[in-house]
């Protein structure tokens, strides 16, 4: 039971799922656990715990769930099939909210000739479908690819056919998890939206300065039209790199219209020993405080399988970090450089001294 494992209700929002998500996986990181059988244990409650937030904060996912059971997620209960070992289905997400902005965007301002707005004569443009890539941390450094089987519907004969279709898709190395990029996503839509209606705006008066044969005022407001459409353009370009585009391959709502988009946005599954920060790697290591005091050499299993041997000859200090520079995640706007691998550090006391140890540490430490 995926609530049951997370601790919270049927009922629980996004927020809920989060906190108690992070709570769950602080106190069972594999990390924080030195005994072996402990260590074990850990790892595979820490798995249960990912699995279960990966399925409860998707939506789609969580709906299939609270419906069919986890034999919906596999292909039970009514689900078309998936899981480990066989294909992943597509549940599509409703992209109109997408489409509406994309068209707000590229048609602010804009008027046909009547002077009816542009945007009732896109009406007929099918909506785009959109839908989750979810990548391994591993996947997102190397770089991979995809093949995904979506579900969707066609008219043949004018009559509505339920298919299958695989896409093929290039994950390359450093793309950021997909709900940072939605969240990129917003500011850069308010940034284009603005840039649009001050261009609009500045056309709008540049036409109404020649009316009235004010030379000298329209050019200052033709440029300062032209300098906001192009800032426009330029972020309606950052806004569109955020997203995987298949045009054409999404659904078909009516007989004799066209099929919409199908849009991936890529989403990171969560993993046992990094966070990612960026192009920041974060790795958290509890240490003894004999080795926070005397030093120690840390091997540190990369994504792409290889150990680093990180040498720690300070003293670990409470909020200390060790930064690895250069074994982050790749950057995919520079080819050839990463970010940076961030060490930190919790260090576990000891329970109880005995008489003779503090003395000893008394001792050793007074004039440290």
């Amino acid at each position: 039971d995926y609530y049951r494992i997370l601790g919270v209700g049927r009922d629980a929002s996004d927020a809920d799922l989060k906190k108690a998500y992070r709570k769950l996986a602080i106190r069972w990181h594999p990390d924080k656990h030195a005994d072996p059988e402990a260590k074990k244990k850990a790892e595979a409650q820490f798995k249960d715990i990912a699995e279960a937030y990966d399925v409860l904060s998707d939506k789609e996912r969580r709906q299939i769930y609270d419906k069919f059971g986890e034999e919906g997620l596999k292909g039970g209960g009514g689900a078309p099939s998936g899981g480990p070992g066989g294909p992943n289905v597509f549940y599509f997400r409703d992209g109109r909210r997408w489409w509406s902005l994309w068209h707000a965007l590229c048609y602010c301002g804009k008027q046909t000739m009547h002077g009816m707005s542009s945007s009732s004569s896109s009406s007929s443009k099918p909506r785009a479908y959109e839908r989750d890539l979810v990548c391994t941390l591993e996947e997102l450094y190397t770089g991979t690819t995809k093949k995904m089987k979506i579900g969707r519907t066609r008219f043949h004969n004018g009559h509505p056919v339920k298919e299958d279709n695989v896409v093929t898709v290039d994950v390359k190395a450093g793309w950021k998890e997909g709900t940072k990029s939605v969240l990129a996503l917003a500011a850069a839509a308010a940034a284009a939206a603005a840039a649009a209606a001050a261009a609009a705006a500045a056309l709008s008066a540049a036409f109404v300065a020649v009316a009235f044969a004010v030379p000298a005022a329209a050019t200052v407001t033709l440029l300062a039209a032209a300098a906001a459409a192009a800032i426009a353009a330029a972020v309606l370009f950052f806004f569109r790199l955020f997203w995987i585009t298949f045009s054409g391959e999404g659904g078909q709502e009516t007989p004799n219209g066209p099929p919409g988009d199908l849009i991936f946005v890529v989403k990171s599954k969560p993993h046992p020993r990094f966070t990612r920060e960026g192009s920041q790697l974060i790795y958290r290591v509890s240490v003894t405080l004999l080795k926070a005091l005397t030093g120690f050499t840390l091997p540190v299993h990369t994504l792409d399988g290889r150990v680093l041997h990180v040498k720690v000859d300070q003293v670990v200090s409470p909020n200390f970090k060790k930064v690895i520079p250069g074994e982050g995640m790749p950057i995919s706007k520079k080819p050839g450089e990463k970010g940076d691998l961030i060490v930190e550090f919790d260090i576990i006391f000891p329970r109880s001294l005995s008489d003779e140890q503090k003395t000893k540490l008394r001792e050793v430490l007074a004039n440290a």
